[in-house]
């Protein structure tokens, strides 16, 4: 049978308070098993499983973090997304240096 982890082995692997845990078991946002109604236990490899997922991949290009209503932020821009905004803006200038 796999290891099972309680509130506070989890607390002291991720370094959050218990609060946290119960916060994220409450809003389903971590793997759990609910033996009883008061009693959790959590399964190690669920867990790692779970701490992978929750990995983030920096982009390579960003636009500057501006705020938008409550917490939230702009989404980074795709490198082929700007590629073509220089694209375009070329055309542009090259077209009004014809036309003078």
């Amino acid at each position: 049978m796999e290891r099972l982890l309680d509130i506070e082995e989890l607390s002291k692997m991720l370094g959050v308070k218990r609060a946290t845990i119960y916060a994220w078991i409450y809003q389903h946002k971590i793997p759990h098993i609910k033996l009883s109604k008061r009693l959790v236990r959590f399964r190690e490899s669920e867990i790692l499983d779970w701490i992978e997922k929750q990995s983030v991949s920096p982009f390579l290009l960003t636009t500057p973090r501006k705020k938008l209503k409550g917490s939230f932020y702009k989404l980074p821009m795709q490198t082929d997304y700007i590629e073509k905004i220089v694209k375009v803006a070329k055309e542009h200038v090259l077209c009004r240096a014809s036309q003078n």
